[in-house]
């Protein structure tokens, strides 16, 4: 690709991926981003008891959460409800969380993101009343292969689940 050229800065005023994502949009995303990161990256924003660990039933040692937010299952699951739909909920909890005696226990194993990641564009490409069609394109410096200045595109999809907006497709980038 011509490293001069960028893609999401088009003279069209519809560029091919739709329109650029408004304010709300994107505060809905990153915040939906932020909190599906936990299952690649590891938690963030949990007060943990480090002096108190527990195996789980396969084998993972869990941190115990000593307060905070999130502090329950139940809290958890509501916090996930807000931006997801309930497969991708599930997804996210299975491994993470173990809730056990009437404690949240948590994975404590916190991972960099991608360092490559130079440019991020958030595209609403489509929207009817139930669903709403996202594209992110991504700018790296490099990937994986030595390429330089490459670009992907990731789809993102939210369904209109009983009056809110709940991510169904939720691929992850960071």
């Amino acid at each position: 690709p011509d490293k001069d050229h960028d893609p999401t800065q088009s003279q069209d005023p519809t560029p091919a991926y739709g329109e650029l994502a408004g304010e709300e949009n994107l505060a809905f995303f990153y915040n939906a981003m932020e909190i599906y990161s936990w299952k690649a990256m590891g938690v963030t924003g949990f007060e943990l008891d480090y002096s108190k660990k527990t195996t789980g039933g396969d084998t993972v040692i869990y941190t115990k959460v000593a307060g905070g937010a999130y502090d329950t299952m139940e809290k958890v699951d509501t916090l996930l409800k807000i931006y997801f739909s309930d497969p991708l909920c599930a997804e996210i909890k299975d491994g993470l969380f173990w809730e056990t005696d009437g404690a949240l226990y948590v994975v404590d194993a916190a991972r960099g993101s991608d360092i490559t990641i130079v440019g991020e564009t958030l595209y609403l490409t489509r929207e009817t009343d139930s669903t709403r069609t996202y594209t992110m394109v991504v700018e790296r410096d490099e990937d994986m292969n030595g390429e330089t200045n490459t670009l992907s595109s990731y789809v993102y999809e939210a369904q209109n689940i009983n009056g809110t907006w709940r991510f169904t497709v939720f691929p992850f980038y960071w």
